[in-house]
């Protein structure tokens, strides 16, 4: 079956309940296509033709269903939720052919054993995301985005390459852990780490909005130089400096929890530090920290094994505070 909208005139068509296309849409120049409510199930290649028009309701879902690869290329419009349950090996794949930039103004579901392929493509998402299944998003820039006080999460199949919050008055949690292959970005809104695991192979980058740290652990593990820029305000649970060459802390930098140093160069010269847990260097190492105020806060001991620091500022409220595990060279000391 393949649907038509529009032809010699101007044609609108709502769809509403729930509908079955096993080829694809054509919605003619001048038409427009409205998904308003229940289910648009697609088994082909498309999802659509032509240069006219699609919109959706958030409410509504498109489901690609396809028992063999479907192929969708960019079309005019966005559409509400969209919920990938092709099992086959090729899966859905969101295709740059026509374009590069896929909108949905919902959420993403990908089925238990259903595959999503999307190379190099832009895909904005405005609700949860749930992915039981496989989501490959290699190269591939997914940006989360939400209307003023809307909440979304990010709830299972967390593995990125780049990734964008732009959630404007809204929150994004992490409520499972998440893989970030290359760039994390905060543009505005909440970002709330909850308790995830947070591994990130890229830079961070905060140009507005704040990041929520609660416990969570933010291990930065790349193969090339690091580099985190925070926003007064952000923090993160743990913090762990991993790299392979090495991690520039570009801003301040506050945790909830430990900061460990691994391995790798690690440069906070010039840079505040708020430390709420300990403070580890198992590197061996020496960091850059000509210029740096380094404050420990707690209400917990803290153990700190950094031989050299430059300004350090005790304000932690333990009994037994904060227990020095080598020799130390300091600064200035409040």
């Amino acid at each position: 079956l393949r649907l038509v909208i529009g032809g010699a005139g101007a044609a609108t068509a709502t769809v509403s309940g729930f509908v079955t296309v096993s080829s694809r849409i054509h919605v003619s120049s001048g038409a427009q296509l409205v998904l308003s409510t229940g289910t648009l199930r697609l088994s082909g290649d498309g999802p659509f033709t032509g240069t006219g028009g699609v919109s959706a309701s958030t409410g509504h879902w498109t489901e690609a269903s396809g028992s063999s690869t479907q192929t969708w290329v960019k079309f005019s419009g966005s559409l509400g939720r969209l919920r990938v349950t092709n099992t086959s090996a090729g899966g859905l794949v969101l295709s740059t052919a026509a374009g590069s930039s896929f909108t949905l103004t919902g959420g993403l579901t990908v089925d238990p054993a259903a595959v999503l392929r999307a190379t190099a493509v832009a895909l904005g998402v405005g609700g949860d995301w749930s992915a039981d299944g496989t989501a490959f998003m290699g190269r591939s820039t997914v940006t989360f985005s939400g209307a003023s006080g809307n909440t979304a999460a990010i709830t299972s199949g967390g593995s990125f390459d780049f990734l964008v919050a732009d959630m404007q008055a809204g929150t994004l949690i992490f409520s499972t852990n998440v893989t970030v292959a290359s760039t994390m970005t905060l543009l505005s809104g909440s970002l709330d780490l909850s308790a995830s695991s947070v591994t990130v192979r890229g830079g961070w980058n905060e140009t507005g909005g704040t990041v929520v740290g609660g416990t969570s652990r933010v291990l930065f593990n790349g193969a090339a130089a690091q580099t985190v820029v925070q926003r007064p305000g952000s923090s993160f649970g743990a913090f762990i400096a991993s790299s392979a060459v090495s991690m520039t802390i570009a801003g301040p930098l506050s945790t909830t929890r430990e900061l460990e140093w691994h391995r790798g160069a690690l440069n906070f010269a010039g840079r505040a530090l708020t430390i709420g847990g300990d403070m580890l260097n198992m590197s061996g190492a020496t960091a850059a920290t000509a210029g740096s105020t380094t404050t420990l806060v707690a209400a917990s001991t803290q153990n700190v094994t950094f031989a050299a620091l430059d300004s350090v500022v005790i304000d932690n409220a333990d009994p037994a505070g904060v227990r020095l595990g080598v020799d130390a060279s300091w600064g200035n000391f409040t």
